[in-house]
């Protein structure tokens, strides 16, 4: 399970390395003959066999369409500073008026998230996820404060994504979600980030070294996949993933090939992805304030 590891651990360390420190926020190929709209999840409708949308290639092509992807300014970033305390036994990660706190070690030998609190105002809620993590990596909150995303860890490190209501407490997990509409490949659920206005939430799913892109609309509970070329067989992870100010696109950081990272962006009104650019180590480093990991497994 070693590319497990880089989908939720190696990323996040590589940006400890390169001093992220607490500073948080949350393919070029032929297109098919008959690309499809993006595939909607919704009501048990999963249609893998007709998710043949084109993925474009525009990189060393003028496009009106499409901004330089290097220019940071046009991505949505939360701007309520994050602060977060990590040791061995606990994790403490705050965030506008929202606080998590999780009480760490082991039972039969095993990591375990003992214990998990979330604070907001003057509401307390005991989270009680279900199974229980062995550890917790990275949290999101929505812009309007109602809802927070976390990615807990389980067993050989597979990562886990889930919704919490910070109204009443409740929680959804997406990996169930997914199962519940029949989505194939829904052991993993990581990598997510808030749109900047509405309640929908972009994360990475699928199984080991093969992830696909999907939305989560809260409000309407729809899961929505992001179309892919007709042979598309996943992203061996996917690093982080950034909203447009005015949300009307998802930009995200998926490998493709050993190695080799490349930034694609989504157009829902046109079901359209387009690769964007290679990008260099050095140029990936530079979108690590965008990532929601804050190593706590």
């Amino acid at each position: 399970m070693k590319r497990m590891l880089s989908i939720s651990v190696l990323f996040a360390l590589m940006l400890s390395l390169t001093a992220c420190g607490g500073e948080n926020k949350s393919t070029s190929v032929q297109p098919p003959e008959m690309p499809s709209k993006s595939e909607t999840l919704a009501n048990g409708d999963d249609s893998d066999n007709n998710n043949t949308e084109a993925v474009k290639n525009t990189e060393g092509h003028e496009s009106q369409k499409f901004t330089n992807p290097m220019e940071l300014s046009q991505y949505y970033l939360n701007d309520k500073p994050i602060t977060t305390k990590l040791d061995k036994d606990h994790i403490v990660w705050q965030q506008g008026s929202v606080k998590l706190t999780a009480s760490l070690g082991t039972s039969k030998g095993s990591p375990t998230v003992r214990t998990a609190t979330i604070e907001k105002k003057d509401q307390r809620f005991d989270l009680k996820l279900d199974p229980q993590p062995s550890g917790m990596t990275s949290a999101a909150l929505s812009a309007d404060e109602s809802y927070l995303a976390i990615e807990a860890s389980y067993h050989l490190g597979i990562p886990q994504t889930f919704i919490i209501n910070l109204n009443d407490g409740t929680w959804v997990s997406l990996v169930d979600e997914l199962k519940k509409n029949q989505a194939q490949q829904a052991d993993i659920t990581t990598t997510f980030a808030w749109s900047p206005e509405e309640r929908k939430l972009a994360f990475s799913c699928g199984e080991d070294a093969s992830l696909w892109l999907c939305t989560y609309d809260i409000d309407q509970k729809k899961l929505t996949k992001v179309p892919t070329e007709k042979d598309f067989t996943g992203y061996i992870s996917m690093a982080c993933i950034m909203w447009s100010k005015d949300g009307q696109s998802i930009s995200f950081i998926g490998e493709q090939g050993s190695d080799q990272m490349k930034i694609f962006r989504y157009t829902p009104a046109d079901s359209a992805v387009t690769k964007m650019k290679d990008l260099t180590r050095q140029e990936l480093d530079t979108f690590q304030k965008f990532s929601p990991y804050f190593l706590g497994s």
